[in-house]
């Protein structure tokens, strides 16, 4: 299993919860929102889990590191600079809605290098956590270990819990010690609070691909349930800050029941995905509403926050402001993915290859592991993109 149809509507689906979430829970009286919006950043974790998988499989460590970097860095730097022309004449369009937006160059230069905030918008915080799931992947492959699905998830998850299950009872103020949150900065990149997330989408595709132990099923329970261990500890957390009341049980409870549906959703359409047979043009418009997911994510406040500014200060409704930014951001995607994508993944893989080639060629690292001879060396040809992640 390489591609899977049905994840790429469920990551479409939890963009869209990210950026109601984001136009609507800091206006005092929305007339369109979803509380719980937030749980779809969760939810992309989880995705990653299950798809890194299918691209990791039977890669060499110069074949994941160029997939990474050619699925990550190109429609990044393309969005940042899209939202960077945006932002700098409208930045406080898009302020004046609460949206965490900045144009200073300097937030420019890290939104490119996707390493350490405080980046142009606020939903970037996610991908430095990415990039250390991709490094600890990275790793995995280099030793040859990738066959231990259930091993390292356990890790992921064993690894939060020393973290989540004290954090939860501090949250609700039964615990002896303080557990504060780890905010959004650099104790994330330790995957603490989010690594079972990674874990899960793991052990789901372990169950789906090969014949489940009870091991495989413990774990992914456990995992599941520390999940929602952190999405109850999130809801606590997140509640005061809302413009409007909320109550942290309703929030709570709706952003369990939309991670639990999601969560079962990656199952079951991962059991159907070789039994339904998509015709060409269903799975050509499925595979673009995947593709335009992440440029829709990461442009969203800043180019769909500033049509959505100017909407509101020209006295439109928050739905009808809601509906254009929206709008706005998904024709902006579909230009970064179809035009600027293509054209600065060609040119980055070009430039970054001969460096990976050269990693390869000198080979030390592999002698110093003995994971495999000389001849198992990684080809040092450029790759071409094709996996889902």
């Amino acid at each position: 299993m390489t591609y899977v149809w049905g994840v790429d509507l469920i990551r479409f689906a939890a963009a869209l919860m990210v950026v109601v979430f984001h136009f609507s829970w800091q206006q005092p009286d929305p007339q369109v929102f979803f509380d719980p919006g937030w749980v779809g950043v969760e939810i992309f974790f989880v995705i990653s889990g299950f798809v890194i998988m299918a691209s990791a499989g039977k890669a060499t460590p110069v074949e994941f590191l160029e997939r990474r970097f050619a699925r990550l860095y190109p429609a990044a730097i393309g969005c940042a600079l899209v939202s960077f022309a945006v932002l700098r004449p409208f930045e406080q369009v898009a302020a004046a809605q609460q949206l965490h937006v900045s144009a200073a160059p300097g937030t420019l230069a890290r939104s490119i290098l996707l390493l350490k905030g405080p980046f142009m918008v606020s939903a970037l915080w996610t991908l430095p956590i990415e990039i250390a799931f991709y490094t600890l992947i990275l790793l995995v492959v280099i030793v040859r270990r990738l066959d231990r699905v259930t091993g390292l998830a356990g890790l992921l998850i064993v690894w939060s819990g020393l973290y989540l299950i004290p954090f939860a009872l501090t949250e609700y103020g039964v615990s002896p010690l303080h557990v504060g949150p780890l905010g959004y900065d650099s104790y994330n990149l330790t995957l603490l609070r989010h690594g079972c997330f990674f874990g899960v989408g793991m052990l789901i595709w372990q169950v789906l691909n090969q014949r489940p132990r009870a091991i495989d099923l413990t774990m992914l329970v456990s995992g599941i349930i520390l999940c929602c261990t952190e999405i109850i500890a999130r809801s606590a957390e997140l509640r005061l800050q809302y413009a409007y009341p909320v109550q942290t049980s309703a929030l709570a409870g709706g952003a369990l029941a939309t991670f639990t549906l999601a969560v079962c959703a990656i199952w079951l359409l991962g059991r159907l995905n070789d039994r339904v047979k998509l015709n060409q043009p269903t799975r050509h418009v499925l595979r673009r509403l995947g593709l335009i997911t992440f440029p829709l994510y990461l442009m969203h406040e800043a180019v769909g926050g500033v049509a959505y500014g100017l909407l509101r200060q020209s006295g439109h409704g928050q739905g009808l402001a809601l509906l254009i930014g929206v709008s706005v951001s998904l024709v902006a995607g579909l230009f970064v993915i179809e035009a600027i994508e293509p054209w600065l993944r060609r040119r980055l893989l070009a430039a970054v290859h001969p460096l990976l080639a050269w990693l390869a060629a000198t080979a030390s690292l592999a002698h110093v592991l003995g994971t495999f001879s000389p001849k198992h060396l990684p080809q040092t040809r450029p790759l071409r993109m094709v996996d889902q992640a």
